[in-house]
């Protein structure tokens, strides 16, 4: 299950997985019957949080209509935070490629999920050495959720190391204020630094390389 906009998924890495399926083929031979049913959605359709209920219906129809028995993708953490708690009620394994939202830490929901990437608990793990080694405390965590000239991928992305970010460094007994701002207004950038400057000496950006700079 993938999306085309995205510059990962099925779409990209279809023929290695076909090669895959032949190999695993000519080692079991006729003792399993493997079938690979691709399904992609339109673009932009994964990474929209609004969207997941057709994942989620999807997945249903494959799972009780076409008898599958596991489910690779999809890409996205809100896609696939969906279809992995239904996943679990099935007790039908589910392969994620992505999935860097926090939540698949909690293997009591997730409990046939297995992740093939890093999370952004891992990556926030990281940092926090990092401030500890320089005894910072107190910081304020700023990122862009609805940039139109982004696409949803890449704002859910954003959106999404920004809260566990700001979650993490709280649960590490450290201050931390969450701020959204948008680079649609003309101030937007300025407002929101200001705004951070009352509150913190530390500041994360979490926003297009080129956001800091205006």
């Amino acid at each position: 299950m993938t999306d085309t906009s995205l510059p990962f998924g099925i779409h990209q890495s279809g023929p290695a997985v076909e090669l895959g399926l032949r190999k695993l083929k000519d080692f079991v031979g006729e003792a399993m019957d493997i079938e690979i049913i691709q399904y992609v959605s339109p673009d932009g359709m994964e990474c929209d949080p609004t969207k997941s209920g057709l994942f989620g219906k999807t997945a249903a129809e494959m799972y009780h209509l076409k008898n599958v028995t596991a489910v690779i993708g999809p890409t996205c953490s809100s896609s696939a935070e969906f279809i992995g708690r239904m996943a679990a009620e099935w007790n039908m394994p589910i392969f994620g490629s992505e999935g860097s939202s926090g939540a698949f830490e909690d293997k009591r929901v997730f409990r046939t999920l297995t992740k093939m990437a890093f999370d952004y608990n891992e990556l926030s793990v990281f940092y926090l050495n990092l401030f500890s080694h320089f005894n910072w405390t107190d910081f304020t965590v700023m990122y862009e959720e609805n940039a139109t000239r982004l696409s949803p991928a890449v704002n859910l992305h954003n959106t999404d190391l920004a809260r566990t970010f700001h979650r993490n460094i709280l649960a590490a007994g450290l201050k931390s204020t969450l701020l959204e701002f948008s680079s649609q207004t003309e101030h937007g950038y300025q407002d929101v630094l200001e705004e951070a400057n009352k509150t913190s000496r530390s500041n994360i950006y979490n926003a297009v390389h080129f956001s800091p700079r205006v």
